[in-house]
C-alpha cells in the first residue's frame, strides 16, 4: 500500500455533497437532533456555501461578509437572522415534539390552557362585579 502525506489529501467540505433541497433538508434536520446551536450555524454556513454564499446573503437581504460572521461555528445568530438565511435557501424550519414525549405533553399544554381559560374568565367576571 502506498503512503501519502497528509498535506497532500484534498479537504473534506460537506457543502460538495449537499445536492438536492432533499440532502439540504436531512442535513440540517440531522444538526438539529444536536441540538447544538454552533453547530447549528455552522451547518447553515455549509448549506449556504452549497448553494453559494453569494447568492444566498442577496436572497436574504444580508451582506455576504456579515453572512460569513453569522454563520460561523461560533457565532450566536439572532433567529431573525436564521429564519431570513432558511428562507433564501428554500428551507423551513419545523418544530415538533419528542415522540416519547407527545401524550404527556399534549396533557401538559392542555392543563396550561385549561388555566389560562378560568384566570382569563375569573377576570373577565371580576370586571363585571360593581360595588
Amino acid at each position: 500500500m502506498k503512503s501519502r502525506k497528509a498535506s497532500s489529501l484534498s479537504d473534506y467540505d460537506s457543502a460538495d455533497y449537499l445536492q438536492s433541497p432533499e440532502d439540504l433538508a436531512a442535513y440540517l434536520n440531522a444538526i438539529l437532533e444536536e441540538n447544538d446551536s454552533g453547530l447549528l450555524a455552522h451547518a447553515l454556513g455549509v448549506v449556504a456555501r452549497a448553494q453559494g454564499m453569494s447568492q444566498v446573503a442577496q436572497s436574504a437581504g444580508i451582506e455576504r461578509e456579515a453572512l460569513y460572521k453569522a454563520l460561523r461555528a461560533d457565532a450566536m445568530p439572532r433567529f431573525s437572522t436564521i429564519q431570513q438565511v432558511t428562507g433564501a435557501m428554500g428551507l423551513r424550519l419545523k418544530v415538533e415534539p419528542y415522540p416519547d414525549l407527545r401524550a404527556a405533553s399534549r396533557a401538559t399544554a392542555q392543563a396550561a390552557l385549561n388555566k389560562t381559560r378560568a384566570k382569563t374568565t375569573a377576570k373577565r367576571k371580576k370586571a363585571f362585579i360593581v360595588d
